[in-house]
């Protein structure tokens, strides 16, 4: 069993409370047995609902998966979320230095790469104040941060904190590296 936890945003910043998540098979499109913990025993509804922060969380087996993600003003999927092993994915978590705007890590364990379609999970310094923040990794260098499909974040709005797509220190985000055009994309943004 894999833990999945993200939080679903709208194309303002904001937390989208109520929306639905449905976790299915991929690329078969059927819908999974999701758990609320790691052995597996006491199964959950799926389709998940967001709370007020617009987070869910699942455990689920080893395997490919997509997310169907429904508000009340857009649907979309993320496709090949991956569960456990894989042969072209490696998934690590990273605690970034630098600011919101020019995240930085420092180092990656040995051995480690990315390859294209690779995600790792990063906690956030601090919040985007413009739509193209960058994320500085070793041996690639720094990487303009774009939505899931290639569009530009949301910056913070009029000194609000919390609207700006990376919402703050300590928001933890999923980026997927893509190699050509050299980019690394935030997963979980609709």
């Amino acid at each position: 069993m894999e833990k999945r936890y993200d939080s679903v945003i709208d194309l303002k910043g904001n937390a989208v409370e109520g929306a639905t998540v449905r976790v299915q098979s991929y690329p078969a499109g059927a819908l999974s047995t999701i758990y609320s913990d790691s052995l597996g025993v006491t199964a959950i509804a799926n389709p998940l609902t967001t709370d007020a922060n617009g987070y869910f969380e699942y455990y689920a087996a080893e395997g490919h998966y997509s997310w169907v993600i429904t508000t009340n003003a857009a649907t979309k999927t993320i496709n090949d979320i991956v569960h456990g092993p894989s042969e072209g994915g490696d998934e690590s978590f990273f605690v970034a230095t630098g600011t919101g705007d020019a995240m930085i890590i420092a180092s990656f364990p040995t051995g480690f790469a990315l390859t294209d379609g690779d995600e790792i999970r990063v906690r956030a310094v601090g919040e985007n104040t413009v739509t193209a923040p960058t994320i500085t990794l070793p041996v690639i260098g720094a990487l303009t941060i774009y939505k899931n499909g290639g569009d530009p974040l949301n910056e913070q709005q009029g000194g609000q904190a919390g609207t700006g797509d990376i919402h703050g220190a300590g928001h933890e985000i999923t980026l997927r590296y893509r190699a050509s055009p050299e980019r690394m994309e935030l997963i979980g943004v609709i």
